[in-house]
């Protein structure tokens, strides 16, 4: 027999038992009506309990149910707060299958900021949630005390961008600096070498001119001086026995000489050798050319300006 049947099987006056009997029934149907209002299943989560003090404090909220209950209506928030203020909120719905069931889910998002620095704490979030179809409420938590750690902001950006600038000026200074105090030396080091050369070419244009003795002895002096100079000028490795003829046919066989003046310089060996193996004194004139031709093309070609 069902409940309502043991309540009205005996319904009759007086009135005392009917008021009994109606307030019993109405018991009844509230326990009945909170049994069948289940609560929605919640899930939060805070975005840091550590955070700037420009920066905020965000919680997440799912409240979910079968979708064969509710639907439910959620309504306006309360809170308790210390050192942080209410920003904003944001709602959406959504639905979702898991396993055999269909579920409902509305997804809230809180967002509070710090006042200062220092400790702050959520006391609490929780709302109302009513059952649309029985208009039954009841209280949901949405979370419970969470504390807060709120931390000095970060200097301005400017202090780091004025270091960089600094370091990075600091860096290229210095690799200014290296790379000017490398060309420095590789200019002084050439400087030094074109020094030496200068020393050499001016010492072998001075024996040249400074040559004493006979025909032949003036020719011998000559000729290996303008064989240092064509060693020297176009790159030949030379030997210590290196006649001016060997001179002459390894500038033949070498890619460093124009041919006019591998030419030039194969006369000036040829009119010495001639000196050389003469069997009489040339004349002065004819030495005082041969010279000249000599320092003519040595200083045309001088490896140092």
């Amino acid at each position: 027999m069902s409940v309502w049947a043991l309540l009205f099987s005996d319904f009759r006056p007086p009135f005392r038992k009917s008021s009994l009997l109606w307030a019993a029934a109405a018991v009844i149907f509230c326990l009945q009506a909170s049994q069948a209002f289940a609560a929605p299943k919640v899930e939060a989560t805070v975005s840091s309990r550590r955070v700037r003090v420009n920066e905020p404090v965000i919680v997440e909220a799912k409240i979910s149910w079968p979708s064969t209950e509710g639907p439910y209506k959620l309504e306006t928030p309360e809170w308790k707060l210390e050192n942080l203020k209410f920003v904003n909120e944001s709602r959406a719905e959504e639905s979702f299958a898991e396993g055999p069931q269909t579920w409902s889910r509305v997804s809230i998002r809180f967002e509070y900021a710090p006042e200062k620095v220092g400790n702050a704490s959520i006391g609490f979030i929780r709302m109302s949630c009513s059952d649309v179809r029985t208009q039954a409420t009841k209280k949901i938590e949405i979370t419970r005390q969470v504390d807060v750690e709120v931390r000095a902001a970060p200097r301005s950006g400017i202090w780091f961008l004025v270091i960089t600038v600094i370091l990075a000026g600091l860096f290229t200074a210095g690799g200014f600096f290296v790379a000017w105090q490398s060309r420095t030396s590789a200019v002084k080091e050439q400087e030094d070498q074109d020094e030496r050369e200068r020393g050499k070419f001016d010492l072998l244009i001075a024996r040249i001119e400074n040559a004493q003795g006979a025909a032949r002895d003036k020719a011998v002096e000559w000729g290996k001086q303008l064989k240092n100079f064509a060693v020297s000028k176009y790159a030949l490795a030379a030997g210590s026995v290196m006649t001016e003829r060997e001179t002459f046919e390894a500038l033949k066989g070498s890619n460093t000489i124009p041919r006019q003046e591998l030419e030039a310089v194969g006369r000036l060996f040829e009119r010495i050798s001639g000196v050389k193996f003469s069997p009489k004194e040339p004349p002065p004139s004819d030495m005082a050319e041969l010279k000249n031709d000599i320092l003519s093309f040595i200083r045309g070609k001088r490896i140092t300006g």
